[in-house]
C-alpha cells in the first residue's frame, strides 16, 4: 500500500476508476485526456501524478502542478493512515509553491489537514451534474443573437472576459494580468465550447466549458453584463451550450459558489442535480 508516480500502466489502471465519477475531477479528467491518458515518470500535461496502489489496485490519485495547483482524486476515508507521512511530506515540501487546492471540499480538506494550516483564503461551492435529457429552449430576447466564439473573436469578447475574471476568478486585493489573461483565454477559445449573446453587435452574456473529459464536460465563465441581469440572458446562453454538449453525447458538470442564490436557482431549473459540496483553498 503505497503512493508511487505514475506509469504508463498504473495511469491507464487510474483513468478507469476516475471514469466512475469523473464530475468530481474534471480538470484532472480534462489533463489525462490531453496527456493521451499517459503518464511518463509521474509526468503528464504541466505537472506531476501519482497513483495510490493497495493490494495490487489502484484506488486513488493525485496531481500536482508546476504552477502549484492541487488537485486531490482519492477517498481520504479509504487511504487515511495509509503512508500518510508521504502525504505530510510532499504536500510540506511544495507549501512555498502552492496556488490553490482544488476538488471536493472533503478531500480539500484532507489536504490541509496534511498541511497542517488554515489556507489564508478559500470558496466554498456545491457540485452539480445533468444528465444527457436536451433542453427546452426559451425564445431568444428581442436585440439578441447567440454565437458559437472561436480564437478570432479574442478582441470582441475580452472586454466581456475582463470583466467576469475580476468579479469572479481575482480574489481579494489581487490585480488582473492582462496578458497572462488574454493568453489563458485566447487558449480556452481555441481548446473548449464557448457561445456568446450579443445586443446590437455587442457581447453582453457568455458560457463555455472550462475542462474537458472522456464523458464529462465542465462548464465555467458563466457571465452576463451587471445592466442586462434578471432578463433571462444566463438561462438562454447556458441552453445553448448544454444542447451543444448534450449533441456530442456528453454530460455536463460544474461548481457554484454556496453564495449566489441567482445561478443556484437557474442551474437547478435547468434540471442539474446538486452532488456535494466543492472547495477551493488559496495558498497564495
Amino acid at each position: 500500500m503505497s503512493w508511487r508516480p505514475a506509469g504508463r500502466d498504473t495511469c491507464r489502471r487510474l483513468i478507469r476508476i476516475l471514469k466512475v465519477d469523473e464530475w468530481m475531477h474534471a480538470a484532472l479528467a480534462s489533463r489525462l485526456k490531453a496527456s493521451g491518458g499517459v503518464a511518463r515518470f509521474g509526468q503528464i500535461s504541466d505537472g506531476r501524478l501519482w497513483v495510490h496502489e493497495a493490494a495490487d489496485r489502484i484506488d486513488g490519485g493525485l496531481f500536482i502542478s508546476r504552477f502549484g495547483i492541487v488537485l486531490p482524486a482519492y477517498d481520504e476515508s479509504t487511504i487515511e493512515g495509509r503512508n500518510s507521512d508521504f502525504l505530510t511530506t510532499l504536500y510540506r515540501s511544495r507549501r512555498d509553491g502552492l496556488f490553490s487546492i482544488i476538488g471536493m471540499e472533503n478531500r480539500v480538506m484532507d489536504v490541509e489537514a496534511h498541511l497542517g494550516e488554515k489556507p489564508p483564503d478559500s470558496e466554498s461551492y456545491r457540485m452539480f451534474t445533468r444528465d444527457h435529457s436536451s433542453v427546452k429552449e426559451n425564445p431568444v430576447p428581442p436585440g439578441i443573437t447567440l454565437h458559437k466564439a472561436g480564437p478570432g473573436d479574442i478582441n470582441l469578447l475580452w472586454p466581456l472576459e475582463r470583466s467576469y475574471q475580476k468579479e469572479e476568478v481575482l480574489r481579494p486585493g489581487s490585480h488582473l494580468d492582462e496578458k497572462h489573461g488574454r493568453r489563458f483565454f485566447m487558449n480556452t477559445l481555441k481548446n473548449q465550447e464557448v457561445y456568446y449573446a450579443a445586443l446590437n453587435g455587442k457581447p453582453v452574456a457568455k458560457a463555455g466549458t472550462n475542462a474537458r473529459g472522456w464523458n464529462y464536460d465542465q462548464i465555467g465563465g458563466v457571465f452576463v453584463e451587471h445592466a442586462l441581469r434578471g432578463h433571462g440572458l444566463g438561462r438562454v446562453i447556458m441552453e445553448r451550450l448544454l444542447d451543444a454538449i448534450r449533441t456530442e453525447g456528453r454530460r455536463p458538470c460544474l461548481f457554484v459558489k454556496k453564495s449566489n442564490r441567482a445561478a443556484l436557482q437557474l442551474y437547478k431549473s435547468l434540471e442539474f442535480q446538486d452532488r456535494g459540496a466543492f472547495r477551493i483553498s488559496y495558498w497564495i
